[in-house]
């Protein structure tokens, strides 16, 4: 997304007729309000860069909004208007995988390439298809999407 100027956001603004166009403005808000925030962010840290952006769903009142979340290279910077869950989701995602399965690994691994594939092969046969989340309601982020899409949870 490019940069919002006060033109483009009152242009954009005048031009709603319906929620999907409410949903937009509302996206774009908090798109450059979190890429704000990571550039005052990165003025305080000399030795970290901004590092490109990832896709999220932010479920609100609205719908779902689609936002992109801006990331640092140290991973480090979290936008603090995101929800709670999302704040330390990756540093808890990495901890479990070295609890369960790189510091049970005695001897290392051989090669790059083996450890790419047992990282890749607990990821997708167990962490997101078996193991029980409990942010996630006790369910496996397999479970939970399948849920999810069969309109299992509702949004308030």
């Amino acid at each position: 997304m490019g940069d919002l100027n006060l033109d483009k956001f009152l242009e954009e603004l005048s031009k709603i007729d319906s929620r999907e166009g409410i949903k937009t403005i509302a996206a774009m808000l908090l798109n450059e309000l979190m890429k704000k925030e990571r550039e005052i962010y990165l003025r305080e840290s000399i030795e970290n860069k901004a590092n490109g952006y990832y896709e999220r769903q932010l479920a609100c009142f609205l719908g779902n909004l689609g936002l992109s979340i801006p990331g640092d290279r140290k991973s480090e910077f979290r936008p603090a208007i995101l929800p709670a869950e999302w704040q330390k989701a990756d540093e808890s995602f990495f901890k479990t995988l070295k609890t369960e399965l790189i510091y049970l690994k005695k001897d290392g691994y051989k090669s790059r390439v083996e450890a790419k594939r047992e990282i890749f092969e607990y990821i997708e046969c167990f962490y997101n298809s078996k193991r029980l989340h409990s942010a996630l309601g006790y369910n496996s982020p397999k479970e939970y999407l399948e849920k999810y899409y069969r309109g299992y949870f509702k949004c308030a």
